[in-house]
C-alpha cells in the first residue's frame, strides 16, 4: 500500500534570518495539507492501514492410499519383514489417537502384549486371532472381522498359516507395545467384543429401498456420537451425490471401490485401500461394475448423517 506522506516546508533567506513567505493553503485547506500554513506542529496525517484480510484455510479434499502406495515399517527394526510391519494411515502415532495397517506373516504366533490405549480393529486380509490372556483357544477371526481390544489388558496377536494377516487398527491414543506376563486364572476383560460376519445384524441404510446399501453397526451410537461399520453397494451401484458433516474413515474389504468428489476423477481403490473423506464435499460412493460387490468400513468422527446434493 502507497502511504502518503505530508509535510511543511520552512525556508530561510540566505542573509538576515528572516523567514521567506510561502503560498497560503487552498481554500478550505488545513496545516496538513501539501503547502499548510507556515508553522503548524499539527500530526501529520497517514493513511490508516487495514489489517490484512485472514488467508482462506487450504480446501481439504478427498485423501486416498491404495496397497502399493503404502509405505510400511517394521515394528521391531531386528526383526525387520519377519515380523510385524505397520502402514501409518492418520494421526500421529506418537503423540495422539491415530489409524494404521498392520501385517503379520502367516503363521505367527505374537506374543503376550498390551497396549495403553485401547483399539478397535478391522481384519482385512488372512486370518488372525486376538487371544486374551488366561483364554487357550480363542476364536478365528477372518476377514471383516471386527474386534474391540481394551487399553492395559494382556494379549496376543497371531495369524494363521495360509496367508499374511494384514488388520486395520484404530488406536485411542498414541501407538505403544508393552510386554506382558501371564496371570493365574485370567480372564477377558467384559469390555473387550469380537464381532464375525455371521454376528451381524444388516439392515437397508434407506428402509424406502431394501434392495439398496447395506449397514451393520460395529462400535458407537451413529445418531449422536464417533461411530464404526460395515457398509455393502452393489457393483455398478448408481451414484449418489451427497455429503456428511462430519469426516470419516473407510477401509475396502471387498469388492473395487471409486470415492469421487465433485470435480475430481475416479481413483480404483482396490481390497486393502484407505480413503479418508473431509465432512462438508460433495461426493459419491461407487462398487466399479464388472467386480464382486463391495463391503467397506466406515467411521465417523461424529455423528452419521447423509444429505443429498445435487
Amino acid at each position: 500500500m502507497t502511504r502518503l506522506m505530508f509535510f511543511a516546508v520552512t525556508a530561510f533567506a540566505c542573509g538576515g534570518g528572516k523567514t521567506q513567505p510561502t503560498t497560503p493553503p487552498p481554500t478550505g485547506g488545513t496545516g496538513n495539507d501539501v503547502g499548510g500554513k507556515p508553522g503548524d506542529q499539527s500530526a501529520p496525517a497517514v493513511a490508516e492501514k487495514k489489517p490484512p484480510e485472514p488467508a482462506a484455510p487450504p480446501r481439504r479434499m478427498m485423501e486416498s492410499k491404495t496397497p502399493t502406495e503404502l509405505q510400511w515399517k517394521a515394528v521391531d527394526e531386528k526383526a525387520g519383514d519377519k515380523g510385524p510391519m505397520i502402514a501409518p494411515l492418520w494421526g500421529d502415532m506418537d503423540t495422539e489417537a491415530n489409524g494404521y495397517f498392520i501385517k503379520v506373516p502367516k503363521g505367527y504366533v505374537g506374543m503376550l502384549h498390551t497396549h495403553s490405549s485401547d483399539h478397535h480393529s478391522v481384519a482385512v486380509q488372512g486370518t488372525s486371532t486376538n487371544a486374551q490372556d488366561g483364554v487357550k483357544k480363542p476364536g478365528p477371526l477372518p476377514p471383516q472381522s471386527y474386534w474391540f481390544q481394551p487399553g492395559g489388558k494382556a494379549h496376543t496377536n497371531a495369524c494363521g498359516k495360509k496367508d499374511d494377516c494384514i488388520v486395520y487398527v484404530h488406536s485411542m491414543g498414541k501407538f505403544d507395545v508393552s510386554p506382558a506376563t501371564p496371570v493365574k486364572g485370567a480372564k477377558p476383560d467384559a469390555a473387550y467384543t469380537e464381532k464375525r460376519g455371521k454376528d451381524l445384524k444388516w439392515q437397508a441404510m434407506d428402509p424406502k429401498n431394501p434392495k439398496g446399501p447395506q449397514w451393520a453397526s460395529l462400535w458407537g451410537d451413529a445418531q449422536s456420537e464417533p461411530n464404526g461399520f460395515l457398509l455393502k453397494l452393489k457393483a455398478g451401484n448408481e451414484a449418489f451425490w451427497h455429503i456428511h458433516k462430519f469426516d470419516y474413515h473407510g477401509i475396502v474389504l471387498a469388492g473395487t471401490l471409486n470415492n469421487i468428489e465433485s470435480g475430481s476423477e475416479a481413483k480404483d481403490l482396490p481390497v486393502g485401500s484407505y480413503w479418508m473423506q473431509p465432512g462438508g464435499m460433495k461426493h459419491t460412493t461407487n462398487c466399479k461394475a464388472g467386480g464382486p460387490d463391495c463391503v467397506v468400513y466406515l467411521e465417523f468422527t461424529g455423528a452419521f448423517d447423509v444429505k443429498p446434493v445435487p
